[in-house]
């Protein structure tokens, strides 16, 4: 088995519990976070607004079936354009662990384009030649539970094409 990400979409909140429990921090039960994630979750899933991905890590050294421990989630949210006409523009706005590598993953998966701030795409050197967008999404601020803000900011495309399999 290959050290790669395996990335899943997430179907229910228990999902997203369990993975954010992995990693002790953002939405986890008891934590401050927790009540809102959980109402933008309840409010925009079903439309498909905010999506979450699984993030699974294989053990170093795991073979061909093996099964890839929870490492994280990534939750995105739809700022312009429609799903339902491969028109969606969505913002990366929690990705743990921080690899722009699992979003090229989820680029392969999700409808649209995907951006992500500089400082969360991480792997400076794999997105050295994608290219860079100076924008702002005041939608970001109708979900009621989000980390990036709206304001004008600097934002990776995520290109798969682009990105940097090795460095």
């Amino acid at each position: 088995m290959s050290d790669t990400f395996h990335i899943e979409r997430a179907v229910d909140w228990d999902q997203i519990i369990e993975a954010s429990e992995v990693q002790k921090k953002c939405i986890r039960l008891g934590g401050p976070n927790n009540i809102g994630g959980k109402r933008t979750w309840d409010m925009y899933h079903e439309d498909e607004s905010v999506v979450y991905f699984l993030v699974y890590k294989p053990a170093y050294g795991a073979v061909e079936g093996d099964v890839a421990p929870l490492a994280g989630y990534v939750r995105l949210f739809l700022v312009a354009g429609s799903i339902r006409q491969d028109t969606a523009t969505w913002v990366a706005d929690y990705v743990c662990p921080s690899s722009f590598q699992i979003l090229i993953e989820i680029s392969k998966l999700l409808p649209g384009t995907i951006l992500a701030k500089a400082f969360i795409a991480g792997d400076s050197d794999v997105v050295a030649d994608c290219p860079r967008l100076l924008c702002g999404f005041p939608r970001l601020d109708h979900y009621p539970y989000h980390i990036q803000g709206s304001q004008e900011s600097t934002y990776v495309v995520v290109v798969p094409a682009l990105a940097r399999t090795t460095v």
